[in-house]
């Protein structure tokens, strides 16, 4: 941050074609107190991030929450001024100088990525999880734990991270 310290941060990105306020928007660590961090007056430029720092430490500035987000994994949210929920992830746990984030910006799931500091998400850190082969017709050519010849899917893990499939549909 601007004192020097690495602490953590959550991007907010604008996907809209033009400028948003974001004056009386929260982001919580805590959707049971979810005004834990107000934003103020700060109007983001369409296709932009602006970074608030998750460092318990207030006092350092209008963009530093009075939280801290775990390594271990959590929850953050991004309500409007009625603390409705325009954004939430819960996430599992990251290690030390990667960041979770969507790819490309805005869009789809969240991934585990290289950190982009305010800039555009341009670079994940896992290839992803495919399909990497898959045989539809299996009369002969790979049997099954049972002696069976099955149809099967192979997936791939391409990233240097193990993948918690748990919630994934195929």
């Amino acid at each position: 941050d601007e004192f020097g310290e690495n602490d953590d941060w959550v991007e907010i990105y604008n996907a809209s074609d033009e400028a948003i306020n974001l004056e009386g928007l929260f982001l919580s660590d805590n959707n049971g107190n979810k005004t834990k961090f107000t934003f103020p007056d700060f109007e983001l430029a369409a296709n932009d991030v602006v970074t608030i720092w998750c460092d318990d430490q207030p006092e350092q500035g209008a963009f530093h929450a009075a939280f801290r987000l775990s390594g271990s994994g959590e929850e953050v949210g991004l309500y409007n001024t009625d603390t409705i929920s325009l954004d939430y992830v819960r996430f599992g746990a990251v290690p030390d100088d990667i960041a979770v984030g969507r790819f490309p910006n805005g869009q789809g799931p969240f991934n585990i990525l290289i950190p982009t500091f305010n800039g555009l998400n341009a670079n994940s850190v896992q290839p992803g999880l495919v399909i990497n082969e898959y045989q539809s017709s299996n009369e002969s050519t790979v049997q099954d734990q049972w002696g069976g010849f099955e149809d099967w899917i192979e997936l791939y893990n391409g990233g240097n991270n193990p993948i918690d499939l748990e919630g994934y549909f195929l």
